[in-house]
């Protein structure tokens, strides 16, 4: 259960990136039809940083009423509230989570956020080297002095 405000919220607080309440279709400079994210993942073998851009530009186009090339906050809870077949201001789902019913998973599926990945780097880690374990707990002499036998010649 998503209250249509929620959701509004939610959509505003990741689009509208000058905070007018208004997003922005326009082409050129302020469009805030897509956003960017940089995705940080740690591994044992190697890092991966993906660049992401975000897209809902069919709701952002269904939502634009008026054809002013802004989404405002009315605009798009009306574009939201069409979903709400009961009219509690509510998007519900039912059923399990493998194939869930209702009003919100028609909204999703309507109007889904588009994710197309522009770069991904893997970036290896290196492996630490481990000195090798000596043998034998006593370091490395010559054979006559480790069975404490001494020749008599030494060679230098």
């Amino acid at each position: 259960m998503t209250a249509i405000s929620s959701i509004v919220n939610q959509v505003f607080n990741r689009y509208d990136v000058n905070g007018d309440n208004h997003i922005n279709l326009k082409p050129g400079g302020g469009f805030e039809g897509t956003r960017l994210e940089r995705e940080f993942q740690s591994g044992f073998d190697y890092d991966t940083i993906t660049l992401t851009r975000y897209s809902h530009e069919k709701l952002f186009r269904a939502a634009d009423a008026n054809n002013d090339g802004l989404v405002s906050r009315t605009e798009l809870a009306d574009a939201v509230k069409l979903f709400d077949t009961n009219g509690d201001g509510q998007l519900k789902n039912s059923g399990p989570f493998w194939n869930r019913k209702g009003e919100l998973r028609n909204f999703e599926r309507g109007f889904p956020e588009r994710a197309e990945i522009l770069d991904q780097r893997i970036i290896p880690r290196p492996r630490p080297i481990h000195p090798v374990p000596p043998h034998h707990p006593l370091p490395p002499r010559p054979y006559g002095e480790a069975a404490g036998l001494s020749l008599g010649v030494r060679i230098a």
